[in-house]
């Protein structure tokens, strides 16, 4: 079951997963001793949150904002792959990424994501595949993982649905579920070959 959210604002691939993973891992090691050298607060009990933002013009912004660091790392060039009608609610005129393209590369979707947690959804680079990143504006992240089928070139790929940020609050779709209320919470969902992209 995929969760409910909202249409994306943005829609990207991912830069290499685990080229991502190494630089989030950095900001997360950076956080985690500034805080701690500035205060009497363990290593452990600290979670950085990463500030993760797209546009529709192929660019990715990892952004870490601590008491005594500001770093980030821009991509840029990057795919906003083009979405099948057939699969949305709304025309394609209509839908909120149509929106962000046309208002340019200044605006951007932005979510914020515990450092933790994302080093371990994006793990999931190991597989090798594509990823597609739909970012909600303040709300939500939906991760596309295309796993390639190495044994079968003629079959489909498979994809993983991957939904590191799910505000629950008591009117989200999700609120009944069996989640855990710390915030973001790590949910995996298996969907097959139910996506919204062309190809």
């Amino acid at each position: 079951m995929q969760p409910k959210v909202r249409e994306p604002d943005v829609h990207i691939q991912l830069p290499p997963l685990l080229q991502l993973k190494a630089i989030s891992d950095r900001f997360t090691k950076l956080a985690v001793a500034s805080r701690a050298s500035s205060s009497s607060i363990s290593a452990a009990s600290v979670n950085p949150k990463l500030e993760l933002s797209a546009n529709m013009h192929g660019s990715l912004r990892l952004r870490l904002d601590a008491d005594s660091l500001n770093v980030e790392s821009q991509w840029s060039g990057l795919e906003n792959p083009q979405l099948d009608p057939s699969q949305l609610t709304c025309a394609i005129e209509d839908h909120p990424s149509t929106r962000f393209h046309n208002e340019g590369p200044n605006k951007w979707a932005t979510v914020r994501v515990d450092g933790k947690d994302w080093s371990k959804v994006l793990s999931v680079g190991r597989l090798d595949g594509r990823v597609i990143a739909c970012f909600a504006d303040e709300h939500a992240l939906i991760l596309y993982v295309y796993v390639p089928d190495h044994d079968d070139p003629q079959i489909d790929d498979a994809v993983i649905t991957v939904s590191p940020l799910l505000p629950l609050n008591k009117n989200h779709p999700l609120s009944s579920a069996k989640l855990s209320s710390r915030f973001p919470v790590l949910c995996f969902f298996i969907q097959s070959l139910m996506h919204p992209f062309v190809g």
